[in-house]
């Protein structure tokens, strides 16, 4: 049986080998590379039902963007 199923590990892994590029730049990788960005965003904004984008943060880690936004407060 054959499955249309993408992995979390085959999409972190295309996202290294193809689009792991500065944000916001003009050229194809980073054009792509940021909307997969602000997709992701999106997402993360209506599983955890927000009101505005702005109040998520993306980060490296689970705890990098709250120590960015706990030194934000100082």
């Amino acid at each position: 049986m054959t499955t249309n199923c993408v992995t979390v590990t085959d999409r972190l892994a295309d996202n290294l080998l193809h689009t792991n590029v500065q944000l916001g730049a003009d050229y194809v990788f980073s054009v792509e590379s940021t909307r997969r960005t602000q997709a992701g965003t999106a997402t993360a904004a209506a599983l955890l039902n927000v009101l505005s984008l702005g109040e998520i943060a993306l980060g490296s880690s689970s705890t990098l963007p709250a120590e960015n936004f706990g030194h934000a407060l100082e």
